[in-house]
């Protein structure tokens, strides 16, 4: 059977059902873990032969391996081979989660907006990476959204937030301006196995530069085909805030993974390092969101995965830093089912856009922010006034915001100690701690307990506010219990605890 008939097997039977069907006989082989669709490589260069591509954690030599345990040497007519590489897990920020490190995470907030940038929702479960900026295919004012990946900002699908905040870095609306870099509201998004991508709405008046950080204006997208996947040479980079630019060759696409999650995927290979003491990267922890594009600057996938720990060590030819996206195509269609038809605009360098104000939005783009629109609101507030305490320190937060944040922007001395003492990061822990059951408030921050740091800023707000201000930290400030190192319901139940013959209210 020549190439070209191969290639017609693949196709007419659909690229996806025949790696599903391979895999479903494959599943029980010692060390698979996935296959997908792409080209033989033999002594280490591509012979343009398309081929099901069988992932393993440790290729064994097959005078180990008796015969029932080999992968066939073809499967329905395609052939197959065998190639170590690792298994793909979500690559979100969390805490000392690195593969190949360590880095310097790009944690800045450019304006206009640009694609490659870090990005964080207000619950702040972890961070992620701006992919890239689309437009809706609709009629004008057509809605501007920067996509990224689900698990970049929630959880799970259950801990999805309607219209949650989005920005950048300290993404919490905070009392301090610097660290409050919100752009958009989450619109929709889909975390399953054949898609983990989520859209963010831009704000009315928002600027943006349709580019990508370090790589260059979007030249519209590309769909991958199994004729140059087969060829093992198409290369793709990617702009990720932990990584930055990398460089990678796609593997193989339509891959699944032998747990059925995820499915449908394309396999990247990092590029050699120069230096041949270093480990080749194409994407760590963090680089999660990231657009994968084209020598042609091409959007051509969304990154999704990196490297597992647990198969990084396996093999000596297994190594960290490979990346897993979805294809383009089947990002674009699951957000086109949901009625937002994306479309990936061809940008001009530089060129400065502005989202434009909808009709309903004219009021809303022109006011200034509501004192209370803070991270002690919703459903956070109606956890705390389950207590009497509670009750009283959301009153406090409400009563005194407007001048706290105003101390924060306005006086130089506040803003500087409010800084060095970690304030902005006190409060980007409490909210992480609301959002995530096994979270905590750190029990040090900049080299202070975090206890100390909040009764040090207190003093601070107590020195330079007004009267009422002064007078309300002196009266409470000994009822507010311990947080360095507690969970959440840990405070809940503290301030639960807490009830009682005191005078919580005024």
């Amino acid at each position: 059977m020549d190439t070209r008939k191969r290639d017609m097997v693949v196709g007419d039977d659909g690229g996806v059902a025949l790696v599903g069907r391979a895999m479903a006989a494959f599943r029980h082989l010692p060390e698979v873990h996935s296959v997908g669709i792409g080209g033989r490589t033999r002594d280490g260069m591509p012979t343009g032969e398309l081929v099901l591509k069988v992932f393993v954690s440790n290729k064994r030599p097959r005078s180990q391996l008796s015969p029932d345990a080999l992968v066939p040497s073809e499967f329905e007519g395609v052939p197959t081979d065998v190639v170590a590489a690792p298994s793909p897990r979500p690559a979100s920020a969390v805490s000392g989660a690195r593969l190949g490190g360590p880095y310097s995470p790009d944690g800045r907030w450019p304006r206009p907006l640009r694609a490659g940038m870090q990005i964080e929702g207000e619950n702040c479960y972890g961070k992620g990476t701006l992919g890239f900026i689309a437009r809706g295919n609709e009629p004008p004012p057509e809605r501007i959204v920067a996509i990224t990946a689900h698990h970049a900002l929630f959880s799970s699908p259950q801990a999805e937030v309607a219209e949650m905040r989005v920005g950048q870095s300290k993404a919490e609306e905070s009392c301090s301006k610097c660290c409050d870099q919100m752009f958009g509201k989450f619109l929709l998004g889909f975390r399953d196995a054949t898609m983990d991508a989520a859209a963010i709405l831009l704000d009315p008046k928002t600027e943006y530069y349709q580019q990508i950080e370090d790589i260059g204006i979007t030249n519209g997208d590309y769909e991958i085909t199994e004729a140059e996947a087969k060829t093992g040479t198409y290369l793709v980079r990617k702009r990720g805030c932990t990584t930055r630019v990398t460089g990678g060759t796609v593997v193989a696409i339509h891959s699944t993974h032998k747990l059925g999650s995820p499915s449908n995927y394309m396999v990247i290979k990092p590029n050699p390092c120069d230096d041949a003491s270093s480990e080749a990267t194409f994407a760590d922890w963090g680089d999660s969101g990231a657009a994968v594009v084209s020598e042609k600057n091409e959007v051509v996938g969304l990154l999704f995965g990196v490297a597992s720990v647990a198969d990084a060590n396996v093999d000596d030819n297994v190594k960290v830093g490979w990346g897993f996206a979805w294809g383009i195509t089947e990002v674009k269609s699951r957000f086109a089912a949901t009625g937002l038809d994306l479309i990936v605009p061809v940008g001009t360098l530089n060129e400065k856009r502005i989202v434009a104000v909808h009709p309903g939005d004219d009021k809303a783009a022109s006011l200034e922010p509501v004192p209370e629109k803070t991270w002690i609101r919703g459903e956070i507030a109606r956890d705390l006034e389950t207590s009497d305490l509670g009750s009283l320190l959301v009153e406090l937060w409400r009563r005194h915001f407007a001048e706290v944040n105003r101390l924060v922007n306005t006086n130089r001395k506040v803003a500087t100690r409010w800084h060095r003492l970690g304030g902005s990061a006190l409060l980007q822990a409490a909210l992480r701690s609301v959002y995530s059951v096994e979270a905590r408030v750190p029990e040090t921050i900049s080299g202070r307990s975090a206890d100390e740091c909040l009764h040090i800023i207190l003093d601070v707000f107590e020195e330079y506010g007004s009267p009422a201000l002064k007078q309300d930290i002196r009266s409470y400030r000994a009822l507010i219990p311990r947080i360095g190192g507690a969970s959440y319901a840990e405070l809940l139940d503290v301030l639960r605890e807490s009830q009682g013959g005191q005078p919580w209210r005024t």
